[in-house]
């Protein structure tokens, strides 16, 4: 049904070794026969084989090009990704190659290689044909509106609007507008035939751009060095390359082939240990630096190394610790650098001698304190002064170039000339000394287009403020968590400072006016911190990942900020705006300080409102009630059982955990076993599915120290493994 619709192409991974079995049926079909590299195969080859004898389509593999091992790994070398086509359209492929990812990885500067993929990768060059005959015309449908592309504003002609022609339609269009302006009194009629003027140039003279004029090439690229990177890696890392190649080339079967594969396997081995040392070493430095700054008084430091942490300080252009020596020599002593530097700097805005003339500098302050004296005076006829020609040339010529155009698709280096300043200028006059202005202006302002799913009014509640406040907190929770995989994990405390200092003034923007309700979309964002940093599985518990990192909702800290802004609201003089406008709202129902009034009423803390205290006291005592009171509803969402039988997830956890404060294993256990601890508890609550709640306590409680515990969990493990099998 397909077969004559175009060309067909297929490339993947079959995993199918075919060794050198034909894979057309010779003396009938006409093709060249292929090289083999590979001289094994399995059962998936011989099924391929007679698939492709079937349907008459062959491989490119080993017919045209280079060839080499498409999976190469420690475990061996094979030929298991194809590129195939028809028979007539094997000719049509000019060039093919296989490009090992050792070379890719060298090409590209890959220097993080501890676990690159084990296939190579295709790469065939097609001669392509067209589909369509010289004078065959592609028709579009009639009914579809095409908007048009942006005019070439940078290939603009000397002769644009500068010719004869163009002068004489230049002459018919300002007699338009005169006549429009004047006689009908029309700004909309005399604005379009400036824009037809302007059309009809374009047309003629520069054209429409076409769709393939916006790519761009990208011919830089970033450097992929890492800062663990050492001169002893890099001789490993060539070591096991060389290994390789070596394998790759050696066409004798035997024990000599075997030993070259061995050489590699040691060698990549070796090189693998070696990164993983050096990145976890350079982990432990950084995250024990960030440990001795978070305990200094002058945090700037601390804060100036949290900003050199992430992927974004790996893009930016780094200046090369080097200097070029008067002889003409590069140096990269550390001690030669500063030293130049130190020395250029001191002398760049300094002379010789360092003489400056008082008076001149006399003469220059008393000037400046005229022209302050002196302006103070003036009167600003000129801004109420009309619109002069010198004006809007000003302002065409200032415009900025390459900037994309409105409804009329006229961009602004095509106004700069004095033929349009002119027609400019009488439309522009015109219409502020008459106050109205051409209808296409009032299409150009940007207006919010809802979609049709969404509710007219969701700009009339602050459903949409927290929507992008979300947004704004994930993306900011996004940075930290590549700060913290980059340093290899964090102590709680250096945790909890750039969590409050980074994500949490973003989460809680503006909460002191929309934070009386509770948003259930903003706890997900701390609840993804807390994940973050214990390590724990997307279908843990919220109350047991919070419980165990100790912190408060979302909700608490947001009628914290609440109770702040009411404090400070009520301590101000009566004679502030503020103030007054806060009175105002009080003698309407359902205002902001009456949501207010009735939270406090449900906290119990109603009474703060006369006390005769400081703000700082007042909201102290509101923050301590306000935890408490989280802190003793958690553990009611921990104990309720919703009428279940068995009770909830956390049936287990809660003999452990009675309270909402920071696990003492959260402090003290590194962030990579952590991670295995949790992967450790979840296949042991796969294990105990078949146990109720006493058997798995009375389990782990007779269990002495963390080791046996293991040992006997494994053992069980196997156990119940061996019953199953």
């Amino acid at each position: 049904m397909y077969q004559n619709l175009g060309k067909l192409y297929i490339v993947g991974d079959f995993n199918s070794r075919c060794s050198d079995t034909s894979d057309f049926i010779e003396g009938v079909d006409e093709i060249p026969s292929r090289e083999t590299i590979d001289q094994g195969s399995n059962a998936n080859g011989d099924l391929l084989i007679d698939f492709l004898v079937d349907c008459n389509i062959c491989m490119i593999n080993g017919r045209k090009g280079k060839q080499d091992f498409t999976c190469i790994s420690k475990r061996g070398k094979s030929v298991v990704d194809y590129i195939f086509t028809t028979h007539e359209n094997l000719n049509s492929c000019i060039d093919f190659n296989v490009k090992t990812m050792s070379d890719i990885t060298d090409s590209l500067d890959l220097q993080e290689c501890s676990q690159i993929p084990d296939h190579s990768v295709l790469q065939a060059v097609i001669k392509r044909k067209h589909l369509y005959l010289k004078n065959t015309l592609l028709k579009y449908p009639t009914n579809l509106k095409r908007i048009p592309n942006k005019p070439k504003s940078y290939q603009i002609p000397n002769d644009f609007l500068n010719d004869d022609n163009a002068r004489e339609k230049i002459e018919q269009t300002i007699n338009k507008i005169e006549n429009a302006l004047a006689d009908r009194r029309d700004v909309d009629e005399a604005y379009s035939n400036l824009f037809q003027l302007i059309d009809s140039e374009v047309i003629s003279k520069i054209g429409y751009k076409s769709a393939h004029d916006d790519q761009h090439k990208i011919t830089s690229r970033k450097s992929k060095y890492k800062p663990y990177w050492n001169e002893n890696l890099q001789e490993h890392w060539e070591n096991a390359c060389e290994q390789e190649k070596v394998w790759l080339k050696c066409k004798i079967c035997g024990p000599k082939k075997k030993h070259l594969r061995e050489h590699f396997v040691t060698a990549r081995n070796d090189f693998d240990k070696l990164l993983r040392k050096e990145k976890r070493n350079y982990q432990l430095r950084q995250q024990k630096e960030l440990f001795d700054l978070s305990k200094e008084s002058n945090t700037r430091d601390f804060w100036r190394k949290i900003g050199k942490l992430g992927i974004a300080k790996d893009r930016r252009d780094k200046i090369p610790m080097e200097v070029r020596l008067p002889n003409g020599n590069i140096s990269k002593d550390i001690n030669v650098v500063y030293e130049t530097w130190k020395n250029e700097y001191e002398h760049l805005f300094n002379t010789s001698d360092g003489e400056y003339d008082e008076g001149f500098l006399t003469f220059i302050q008393q000037q400046v304190d005229h022209d302050l004296v002196n302006n103070i005076e003036n009167n600003s006829d000129t801004l109420n002064s009309d619109i002069s020609y010198e004006d809007v040339e000003k302002s065409v010529y200032r415009a900025k170039l390459n900037k994309s155009t409105g409804l009329d698709q006229i961009c602004a280096e095509f106004l700069r000339n004095n033929s349009c300043v002119d027609m400019i200028f009488r439309i522009v006059k015109f219409a502020f000394d008459n106050g109205v202005v051409p209808e296409t202006w009032n299409q150009i302002l940007i207006n919010p287009i809802l979609k049709p799913d969404k509710d007219n009014h969701e700009h009339l509640d602050w459903k949409f403020t927290v929507r992008e406040v979300r947004k704004s907190a994930s993306r900011a929770l996004s940075a930290l968590y590549t700060k913290f995989i980059a340093c290899g994990g964090m102590d709680f405390d250096i945790y909890e400072k750039l969590y409050e200092n980074l994500v949490q003034p973003v989460l809680l923007y503006g909460s002191s006016i929309w934070g009386i309700s509770e948003h259930k979309q903003l706890e997900t964002v701390q609840n993804r911190a807390c994940r973050y940093f214990l390590g724990a599985f997307k279908n843990s518990t919220n109350l047991a990942v919070r419980g165990d990192m100790g912190w408060t909702t979302v909700k608490t800290k947001q009628n914290i900020e609440v109770m702040r802004l009411f404090f400070k609201l009520s301590n101000l003089e009566d004679d502030r705006i503020v103030r007054t406008i806060h009175e105002t709202s009080k003698t309407k129902q359902r205002s902001w300080h009456s949501r207010v009034l009735a939270l406090l009423r449900k906290s119990e803390l109603n009474f703060l409102i006369n006390l005769n205290i400081t703000t700082k006291q007042k909201l102290r005592m509101a923050q301590d009630k306000l935890t408490a009171i989280d802190q003793e509803k958690w553990l009611i969402d921990v104990f309720d059982d919703k009428n279940s039988v068995n009770g909830n997830k956390l049936r287990t956890f809660r003999r452990f955990k009675n309270n909402c404060k920071t696990s003492l294993f959260v402090k003290t256990i590194n962030f990579h076993i952590r991670e295995e601890l949790f992967n450790y508890i979840n296949a042991l609550n796969n294990t105990f599915n078949a146990f109720n709640s006493d058997e798995k306590f009375d389990f782990i409680m007779n269990c002495d120290h963390a080791q046996v515990l293991l040992a006997k969990t494994l053992h069980l493990m196997f156990k119940r493994r061996k019953i199953n099998l």
